[in-house]
């Protein structure tokens, strides 16, 4: 039992220098899974249940991106796995989301679709944010305007409206998350969107378009015709 613990230490050990020396790149996704459950579980082989997660759902982002109910389903996930799993994203969403607050510039609805795009990663409820924009391009603010559930979210407009007109905006993009994976607008999300445009053309804003995310993909109301 002992020489088996010695070796078991020794392998952890090798993975964090190997981790130190080449960085992610020098080291395949279930590795990574491997060495990152190091720290929630202590003494089990985590090689296995690493190869199990990425099986289960898919990839390594699938991991990161799985509900804590997902991940409990999966023998040997504890709950100091479920907080280190979701963690990880909220994280690496939370330092994307301040780096992009400095100084940003937003020329076009391309760019805007860029700089919102680290903000639904890992989201698995729909979220929505608005991106409000001077004359000049300057992002004056990214503003959370609601949660829903599994698939939909109540848009508050006397929000809508009242985060823009604090920033004095002069254009803004609407942006919500389809966590079942498909990016098309719902009839919902068109007749919302028509809806909060004339309300903001009224107040002198430009809604310039509306954004819909749903895991590495979105699609742009603008582009597909769908804003008049």
């Amino acid at each position: 039992m002992e020489r088996q613990e010695n070796l078991h230490a020794g392998h952890r050990q090798r993975m964090k220098r190997r981790f130190l020396e080449l960085g992610e790149r020098g080291m395949d996704d279930h590795q990574l899974l491997e060495l990152l459950l190091f720290y929630a579980i202590p003494r089990q082989d985590t090689n296995l249940l690493a190869h199990q997660l990425i099986s289960r759902f898919g990839s390594l982002s699938g991991v990161l991106s799985a509900s804590p109910n997902e991940l409990r389903q999966v023998k040997g996930i504890g709950d100091s796995a479920v907080v280190l799993l979701e963690l990880v994203p909220q994280l690496a969403r939370r330092c994307w989301q301040r780096e992009n607050e400095a100084e940003a510039i937003v020329r076009n609805e391309q760019e805007a679709a860029e700089y919102l795009r680290p903000y639904f990663f890992g989201v698995r409820r729909e979220q929505v944010y608005l991106l409000s924009v001077d004359r000049k391009g300057k992002v004056l603010g990214c503003d959370f305007l609601g949660e829903g559930g599994d698939s939909a979210v109540g848009l508050d407009t006397r929000l809508l409206t009242e985060t823009a007109l604090r920033h004095r905006a002069t254009w803004v993009v609407l942006a919500h998350s389809h966590p079942s994976g498909l990016a098309m607008p719902s009839q919902a999300d068109i007749a919302t969107t028509r809806s909060c445009r004339s309300i903001l053309r009224a107040l002198e804003i430009d809604l310039r378009d509306h954004l819909i995310f749903a895991d590495d993909d979105y699609v742009s109301m603008r582009e597909s015709g769908l804003m008049i």
